[in-house]
């Protein structure tokens, strides 16, 4: 993605401002009671793209940095630098060494740095000259790997997709290959590169194992045309379709599935009864087929291979993922070789691995199963996961994805299906490249053009082709011939300053990895010939021991505008506090032609608060919740701590989800006692009514004095975070389902995050007196008014929820508009979210009433206090509406207060039972 490219597009990415930090001050000192127990951090998204205005452009007009490092802490200079015209030195914000020489001519107006020193974010661009080598990134592969246990509709689309993301393409002379693997009990790769057939090569499971097929399979792919060459804007691929039509009988044209159609024509999901009443017309429609006459024409009615795949339906269905996965492995690494290109894996299944290498289900061989003799009552059984099969699949895979990864091989999974997927096993696929696992509710909505489009359109795998010295020795080290590869990350902190926790994708690099880089070498040369210039020693630089205490590094799989850090930081006691609090954050990446390499630079300074009420005054309401949120779900996936001397659970059971699950909602309790009470502390040192006004311009409720006024906005996401499927075990939300939403609330930006906490609910107001309104309202149950059309935004999800007396066609147009404001609110979110239409009564308007807060549980005088538009509902009116939810129960979901005073209360014990999110 070029800078010009990301610009036009930042209006999607809010998160380019550079780092996000919960306070504009740093803590007054060591020790959680100096912050009044709350997180200290920030948030940030390394490769969100800057609004206009926001970023500076240096172009190094070639490989070469100019002298912009300090070389004592190989800080990048910065506008918090200090300059010294008449000693043409800087002195460096973070280390404070002066002897780093300045060029006047680099920072005058008009200067190669001059645009650096006056702005938050500045990026280095670099371009490298390889001799003997492509001038560019020549060709992107696209590996299709297709379960044929998918549906011919959805077979259908998944062609679709791809053909609609290839037309959109913009031809930058890019060449782009398809490959199509196929798998079932074996697989099957398609010679794409054929015209006018369809040919495959079979691979079984026992050959797949052998160390001749491996061999010998690489020489195939050599020498056979796997790969059908595409141009980029081209909406025709021919070969593709054939192969498809081949396996799953799809029409050629790709006819049947509009993928263009809007997110509101798609269908909606069903209710279970619905499901059922469907599952029954369509046996009787088979059952139909079959008493009629058979036709005793000698034509064939269907291809050998559609009669097969409809003969392996009745049966059960197999999946070896592993091989094929492998097979796909292999097709791209083999095939890239030939020129510069970049290989993308893209999985698409209905089920879980449950066949040869990284199955997940326990074999069957041997065992006798039982069926009835008659083929219209049999009943296929899914899959049932074993825990420790799943452990070894998610190691198996995890190996497997490692060493496409080195290989500059890409992988992303679309599932989709009713049944049990063991989703741990597909997230194992694409972690170490920066995949997604993405579950549709089916292939054929628009959901999966969208989700492919921004998958291969706006990620993709950072790689320089060229010949490097190894990427992290020392200046005076010999050179090797390693790649620089993947996205590095820097974060440099004050010395007074230590990271405790560090939540996000990537690798994080130990300290044999903390030396200067290549693309430094030169900057760091000059700069340090320079010094030696002017008398100051240079042979002991960079400092070893202020690099390593300062810097934290880290390595991400791919370039993604998504990919999101959240770090908690507390002030140590090995170093005396300054005034200033200087944070310095560096992503580097090369660009998709794989010759220009960005250095994104974001540097921040911050004072150091005076005391705790000072520091309480400058806290964000929105990164607080997130820093908080981010360590409780991680938590409630790995456990608080992860250490050598506690086992590492890569696939943990349900009882073993639902033990961390419970930890992750004791620690959340205990984060808010402490919280409450250190603020209660601090209101008795001080006057509490100057510290109220002060917070909140007037307290006005109890809360005002148990809880930071300034937070209660976060405090209520906090609780909607606890009882939602982020950490709670709830019966609406699958394990699958709630693997992927945790594992996408760790990496997604920090307004992503705020949707996924809780709710955002608008209401029409009363429909039957007066124009329809469009007026936010809190998100809890008394929300739900009969004569009242309800929008709510959760991320992934959107509804719009009618009442009953609203179900008559001449409210169509309010619903209408409601649908509208949503679908425009998140047109560009991703992954593209899924939309409810609901009435009052449906069985699934449960989807949505159990996103909301039980407020109905509160005293009627708290209802009113919290949520004063109920004083309009008449007396019969608020009866009917609290009469609603008579079924409830206050022990398993208590409402707001009913949690916070539980929990706040002198007399709650929270903070024995749990450990604070901040320790």
């Amino acid at each position: 993605m070029t800078t010009a490219t990301a610009l036009g597009k930042g209006a999607r990415y809010r998160s380019g401002d550079g780092c996000q930090f919960s306070s504009k001050k740093c803590p007054p000192g060591v020790g959680m009671d100096m912050t009044c127990e709350l997180p200290f951090g920030f948030v940030w998204t390394p490769m969100a793209p800057c609004p206009e205005g926001n970023l500076a452009v240096v172009d190094c007009k070639g490989e070469a940095l100019p002298p912009v490092l300090c070389i004592s802490c190989l800080t990048y200079i910065n506008q918090h630098a200090k300059l010294h015209p008449r000693k043409k030195v800087w002195e460096c914000p973070l280390c404070g060494s002066d002897e780093n020489v300045l060029d006047p001519a680099l920072v005058e107006e008009g200067g190669l740095l001059s645009s650096a020193l006056s702005t938050t974010t500045v990026e280095f661009r670099q371009q490298f000259h390889v001799p003997d080598a492509p001038a560019k990134i020549q060709c992107e592969t696209y590996i299709l790997v297709l379960d044929s246990n998918l549906s011919r509709d959805e077979a259908n689309a998944v062609g679709m997709a791809i053909q609609a993301t290839i037309a959109a393409r913009e031809d930058d002379g890019t060449e782009v290959k398809i490959g199509l693997i196929v798998f079932d009990k074996s697989v099957a790769m398609y010679q794409l590169g054929l015209s006018g057939m369809a040919s495959a090569d079979l691979c079984t499971i026992k050959q797949a194992n052998s160390d001749e097929h491996l061999a010998n399979r690489r020489i195939q792919i050599q020498c056979r045309p796997y790969l059908a060459s595409v141009k980029a804007g081209d909406d025709d691929l021919p070969s593709l379709w054939r192969c498809l039509s081949a396996v799953y009988g799809t029409t050629l044209s790709g006819d049947g599935i509009d993928v263009d159609s809007s997110p509101e024509e798609a269908p909606r999901p069903l209710s279970r009864l619905e499901k059922l009443k469907h599952r029954k017309e369509a046996r009787q429609r088979e059952q139909a087929e079959k008493n009629k006459q058979p036709d005793m024409s000698p034509v064939p009615q269907e291809s050998p291979w559609i009669k097969a795949q409809n003969r392996q339906a009745s049966g059960h269905p197999h999946r070896c993922t592993g091989e094929a996965l492998q097979c796909a492995i292999d097709l791209a690494t083999v095939s890239q070789s030939k020129t510069a290109s970049r290989s993308h894996v893209l999985l698409f299944t209905n089920g879980c691995p449950n066949l040869g290498d990284g199955s997940v289900v326990a074999s069957t061989k041997g065992k006798k199963t039982r069926r009835s003799s008659n083929p219209s009552v049999q009943r296929l059984k899914p899959d049932v996961i074993e825990p420790e099969r799943l452990t070894s699949a998610v190691q198996y895979f995890e190996s497997l994805s490692e060493t496409a990864q080195e290989h500059e091989v890409g992988i992303d999974v679309f599932c989709t299906g009713a049944h049990e997927l063991g989703l741990p096993v597909f997230q194992a696929m694409v972690e170490p490249s920066g995949g997604y696992v993405i579950p549709h509710e089916t292939f054929t909505t628009p959901h999966l053009k969208h989700n492919l489009g921004f998958l291969l359109s706006e990620t993709f795998l950072s790689k320089s082709k060229r010949e490097t010295s190894d990427s992290t020795v020392a200046p005076s080290s010999s050179h090797s011939s390693t790649e620089l590869e993947g996205c590095l990350v820097d974060m440099r902190i004050a010395g007074f300053l230590s990271a405790t926790h560090l939540v996000g994708s990537g690798e994080l690099l130990d300290e044999d990895h903390k030396g200067l880089l290549n693309n430094e070498r030169s900057a760091f040369a000059v700069g340090a010939s320079l010094a030696a210039g002017r008398g100051f020693a240079t042979n002991e630089l960079p400092a070893t021991e202020a690099v390593n205490e300062t810097l934290t590094r880290l390595s991400l799989g791919r370039f993604d505008p998504l990919a999101t850090l959240s770090v908690m930081l507390r002030v140590n006691e090995e170093y005396p506090m300054d005034d200033t609090a200087f944070f310095q954050c560096v992503v580097r990446y090369v660009e998709k032609d794989g010759q220009t390499l960005v250095t994104r630079v974001c540097s921040h300074q911050m004072p150091v608060s005076k005391d705790t009420s000072d520091f309480l005054e400058s806290v964000d309401e929105e990164v607080v919740p997130v820093l908080l949120g981010k360590e409780a779900v991680y938590r409630s996936m790995f456990g608080r701590e992860i250490s050598d001397e506690n086992e590492v659970v890569l696939a943990p059971d349900k009882e073993q989800l639902e033990r961390l699950a419970y930890e992750a909602q004791r620690d959340l309790d205990a984060t808010i006692q402490r919280v409450s009470g250190a603020y209660r502390l601090l209101c008795l040192e001080k006057s509490l009514k100057s510290i109220s006004v002060a917070s909140n311009g007037g307290a006005s409720s109890s809360l005002d004095f148990a809880f930071p006024p300034d937070l209660a906005v976060a405090l209520g996401r906090l609780f909607h975070l606890r009882r939602g499927p982020l950490i709670s075990i709830e019966p609406i939300q699958s394990t699958d389902d709630r693997a992927e939403i945790r594992s996408m609330f760790l990496r997604l930006p920090l307004e992503d995050c705020l949707h996924m906490m809780a709710p955002s609910v608008w209401s029409s107001g009363s429909v039957l007196v007066g124009e329809a309104l469009r007026e936010s309202v809190p998100a809890e149950t008394l929300s739900l008014w009969d004569h009242c059309i309800i929008a709510a935004d959760h991320e992934d999800q959107l509804f719009v929820w009618s009442g009953q007396a609203t179900l008559k066609p001449e409210y169509d147009a309010i619903r209408e508009q409601f649908k509208e404001f949503l679908l425009e609110r998140s047109q560009n979110r991703f992954p593209m979210p899924m939309l409810h239409m609901l009435a009052e009564g449906d069985s699934m308007s449960r989807r949505f009433t159990s996103r909301l807060s039980p407020s109905h549980a509160d005293p009627p005088d708290q209802q009113l206090a919290h949520f004063p538009a109920l004083s309009t509902l008449s007396t019969e009116e608020l009866s009917a509406l609290r009469s609603k939810f008579r079924f409830y129960d206050p022990n398993a979901d208590p409402s707001f207060r009913g949690w916070f005073w539980g929990v706040a209360s002198a007399a709650s014990n929270s903070k024995d039972m749990g450990l604070s999110l901040c320790e």
